[in-house]
């Protein structure tokens, strides 16, 4: 599970959960620098995420809402 925070104000923006593909669980997060994000140009976010259990490394993708 990875949660979104949101920096102005510490509020939760949402949570992100591994999916079918991967057998819709995860194992921990056993490394420093484990979870890493980068924005890309058009507001995207991608998230890698390492994890133990099956030894692979799950990638999400979040573009927030503008407002």
């Amino acid at each position: 599970l990875v949660s979104v925070w949101q920096l102005s104000d510490g509020k939760l923006v949402g949570t992100m959960s591994p999916g079918p593909e991967v057998g819709g669980n995860n194992g921990w997060t056993d490394i420093p620098y484990g979870l890493r994000a980068m924005k890309t140009k058009d507001g995207e976010y991608r998230i890698t995420v390492e994890e133990g259990l099956r030894g692979k490394v799950l990638v999400y993708r979040w573009k927030p809402e503008k407002k």
